[in-house]
């Protein structure tokens, strides 16, 4: 293969172009192996915008690809992963004293630490509450009527002892008179169940659902 190298520029004020082959100066002179002057004409290419090159091969390879950090000039590498390759992502290892990390949400808000932790303030929004009853007898539990619910509080002023338990469930607990309990539900008021002690009562609660 011929060994083909431009001379674009001259020593000792000499030109490098041929002044006898072209007046406007544009061949420029080619070393090369072959044993015979050579040289090559310049085009000026004035209408880039006008110039559309096309590629297409079946396989093709470009190599020298890299990036690169530009304050660092440091260089991503690439590993194999499995079958194929990819960049390589290192872990930094953070320091307390030395480095910060902060946990915020997309308005900008970010969490306030204190004692080495972060505070975390847990907010619902009450989208209904409401007030239930239901006819309990001595016999069998009665589930509560259905309403979405977060949390039900269930007052007892049957003058009686009732027992509750989760409907799904067998175990009750009983539930002394004027008094009443909180139960946190998976989502509907009907998870809960009651039977009563001596006679057929009516119980009441307040549910709310948060959202």
């Amino acid at each position: 293969m011929a060994v083909l190298t431009p001379v674009l520029t001259g020593g000792n004020g000499t030109p490098t172009y041929n002044l006898g082959i072209a007046e406007t100066y544009s061949w420029i002179p080619i070393q090369n192996d072959q044993n015979r002057p050579m040289y090559a004409r310049a085009g000026y290419i004035t209408n880039f915008s006008d110039l559309t090159i096309s590629l297409s091969a079946a396989t093709l390879n470009i190599g020298n690809v890299k990036i690169q950090d530009g304050n660092s000039a440091a260089v991503a590498d690439v590993v194999q992963a499995g079958v194929n390759y990819a960049l390589l992502v290192q872990t930094q290892d953070l320091a307390s004293t030395l480095d910060s990390v902060t946990i915020g949400d997309t308005n900008g808000r970010t969490a306030t630490v204190t004692n080495s932790g972060v505070n975390v303030n847990v907010r619902s929004n009450v989208s209904n509450w409401d007030t239930l009853s239901a006819s309990i007898n001595t016999n069998t539990f009665t589930t509560l009527p259905s309403n979405l619910a977060s949390v039900i509080t269930i007052l007892n002023y049957t003058g009686d002892i009732i027992y509750i338990k989760n409907a799904a469930k067998s175990l009750a607990f009983p539930l002394a008179n004027n008094l009443s309990v909180d139960i946190n539900l998976i989502g509907n008021t009907n998870e809960v169940a009651i039977r009563s002690n001596s006679q057929t009562v009516t119980v009441y609660g307040t549910f709310t659902l948060y959202v």
